[in-house]
């Protein structure tokens, strides 16, 4: 091959890898773009539930409907624990689901003496939580018991989004002004992607505590403490997929239960249930497959995405579940145990009978019969 030839062979060859270069960054580009689309679509999955920036809102209408917050608690292994916080119909009260006793709490409007903006209180400054200072506000109020006894109480909540914080600052600020006042139009804050609730998501820093001090002991027992300590740094070091992908199954279980939890005949007729429930469901199965369709963990705005729908989502489906169990408390209150009883039999038997049916086998199973096979009533056994 002369010199000639070789020049040539070179100079093709040189074009042709030129050629499949940018062939392959023009379908990565392609791909990118691809991908941060998605993500795009994704964050507005749940940016579309909320309320648009610069709109004008009723911050009353919002508190009527209700809204998912988490009282600050130091002592608690797990921070995210948020329950439904409303105002009633006529103004006058706060009802929040307090889960340990099963039961409505409320808070007058009349016994509130102050709100504060962020993590200003004593309570909010001995176990601070910036990242979500914007999310914050304080309830000063006078709790009044049986006796006639006041204690003031403090309450310091936190909301899933920002755009909840203003409305119920705004809107409890109205109502102190003002107890017959009947809207409170806002400026809504602009929505972003926000994910500092990442920082009551993941393993928090009691827990770290908690386990470290297990983990002194233990290491009395090489293989368990060393195997225990290791645990513990693991989960301190969790990355925003990690706690999402913990977080899902979570989400998901408690769909399930929410959606068992709406066929009970007994609630049906509640407002909530017939009204918002099915709503607030519906929204959290969206933000839930939004974030669980997720497979890409390059792009940051992707896995604040997907963190972004998962706080929002567990947030909202803690909230439905206690209400609902509270909710459903309440309704068998008035029930004896032979009503309970019933239902019971309903639930075991393998045949499907219906409650009117199952009241009829316990009707049957009491009947005394006689040797002549007639019915015995009750004055002559």
């Amino acid at each position: 091959m002369s010199m000639a030839q070789k020049v040539a062979l070179r100079k093709s060859i040189r074009s042709v890898t030129t050629h499949l270069k940018s062939v392959v960054s023009m379908k990565t580009t392609q791909a990118v773009l691809t991908k941060r689309k998605f993500a795009r679509k994704v964050s507005n999955m749940s940016l579309s539930k909320d309320r648009k920036s610069g709109e004008q809102v009723d911050a009353l209408e919002v508190m009527r409907r209700g809204v998912p917050m988490a009282r600050n608690a130091g002592s608690m292994w797990d921070h995210y624990d948020f329950r439904m916080f409303q105002l009633t119909q006529e103004h006058d009260a706060i009802v929040w689901s307090k889960k340990s006793a099963m039961t409505e709490e409320r808070i007058p409007i009349s016994a509130i003496q102050r709100v504060y903006d962020g993590q200003s209180t004593d309570t909010f400054k001995a176990d601070p939580k910036k990242p979500i200072e914007h999310m914050s506000f304080s309830i000063v109020w006078t709790n009044k018991d049986e006796t006639g006894k006041e204690t003031v109480e403090i309450f310091d909540l936190i909301c899933c989004r920002r755009s909840d914080a203003v409305c119920w600052t705004n809107g409890i600020r109205r109502l102190m002004e003002d107890p017959h006042a009947s809207v409170c139009n806002i400026d809504c804050p602009e929505q972003t992607i926000d994910t500092s609730l990442a920082c009551l998501l993941e393993r928090t820093r009691s827990k770290q505590a908690g386990r470290m001090a297990w983990a002194i002991p233990m290491a009395i027992i090489p293989i368990a403490g060393i195997a225990w300590l290791g645990y513990t740094i693991y989960y301190r070091n969790e990355q925003k997929r990690d706690i999402s992908m913990r977080r899902l199954p979570e989400i998901k279980a408690l769909i399930q239960q929410i959606n068992e939890l709406l066929k009970n005949r007994d609630i049906q007729q509640h407002p909530f249930v017939s009204g918002d429930a099915p709503m607030r469901i519906q929204f959290v199965g969206e933000c839930y497959e939004a974030a669980a369709n997720i497979k890409d963990s390059v792009l940051d705005e992707t896995v604040d995405a997907q963190l972004h729908n998962v706080a929002i989502a567990l947030a909202e489906a803690q909230a439905i579940k206690c209400r609902l169990d509270v909710i459903i408390t309440d309704a068998n209150k008035g029930k004896g145990w032979f009503d309970n009883f019933r239902v019971s039999l309903t639930a075991l038997n393998p045949f499907g009978a219906t409650e009117d049916e199952a009241a009829d086998i316990v009707r049957e199973s009491s009947i005394v019969v006689n040797a002549q096979g007639q019915e015995v009533g009750d004055q002559q056994v």
